[in-house]
């Protein structure tokens, strides 16, 4: 039995949701688990990887200062994949 693939005319709009939050929810999971076995509370320190910087107005800076390298990191990609420069 051979496998065929073929580009879908249309992207599932159901997909394009639910991809990148089935990614964030298994993240989170694999977290846990990593941490429970090294001897952690799994659930304690996924709340504070995850939840805790959104919900305190204090660690919002956190975020600002982790996230502008990535998103510099991004925009440089973006702009040399689409002037086709690899």
């Amino acid at each position: 039995m051979r496998l065929k693939f073929e580009k879908r005319a249309e992207p599932s709009r159901l997909m394009l949701y639910a991809s990148p939050v089935g990614a964030v929810i298994v993240t989170m999971i694999v977290g846990a688990i990593v941490f429970s076995l090294i001897g952690f509370n799994g659930l304690a320190a996924v709340y504070q990887v995850f939840i805790a910087p959104l919900v305190t107005s204090y660690k919002w800076g956190d975020i600002a200062v982790k996230a502008s390298p990535l998103i510099l990191i991004g925009v440089g990609l973006a702009v040399g994949n689409r002037a086709a420069i690899w």
